[in-house]
């Protein structure tokens, strides 16, 4: 990958070089047209490249994933030890798969914000933020800061029909995959 001012010298030498092989036609008119031909398409090279270097990529993606119930925040408390330990945690890999941009990619921030929107919509998680960092050697690094939701259901029924009683206990959890 170029950075801004190596891509610039590189478009420099590609468009002295068009320029070079045009001044050395031979033809009269045809030279002529051939140095239109080559200086017009020079300039929309320029033009495409240096618009291009504006535009941040993606630098490293940092995912954050908070537990339900943070020990250090809640004390350790034995209720929630026991939450964190029925709960499976997230994993990073999870989160990636549903973000719209990768490391290296340019900049957009739409997809950012959808993103965002499509993490918010599953159930596992209870909040959702993504940040960008200040742009640097133009690369913005990104941070996903997400916290898990509780996602295992405990259910438990008791009935009693025609004098035989009935007992049901089940548990349900929906962040498996």
């Amino acid at each position: 990958r170029l950075g801004g001012s190596r891509r610039l010298w590189w478009v420099a030498n590609v468009v002295s070089f068009i320029l070079s092989r045009s001044m050395n036609s031979v033809g009269g008119v045809r030279s002529f047209f051939a140095l239109g031909r080559n200086l017009f398409l020079s300039a929309l090279l320029f033009a495409a490249v240096v618009a291009h270097a504006d535009t941040p990529r993606v630098g490293a993606i940092t995912v954050k994933i908070t537990p339900l119930f943070d020990p250090a925040a809640d004390g350790g408390g034995i209720f929630y030890r026991i939450a964190n330990r029925l709960q499976v945690a997230t994993r990073e890999a999870v989160i990636r798969r549903f973000l719209l941009f990768h490391e290296g990619d340019e900049l957009d921030a739409a997809r950012v914000r959808e993103s965002e929107r499509n993490l918010r919509q599953l159930d596992f998680l209870r909040s959702v933020t993504i940040s960008s960092s200040i742009p640097h050697d133009g690369v913005v690094d990104i941070l996903v800061d997400t916290e898990d939701a509780f996602t295992t259901d405990v259910n438990a029924d008791f009935s009693n029909d025609g004098g035989g009683s009935l007992y049901d206990f089940d548990v349900t959890q929906k962040n498996l995959f």
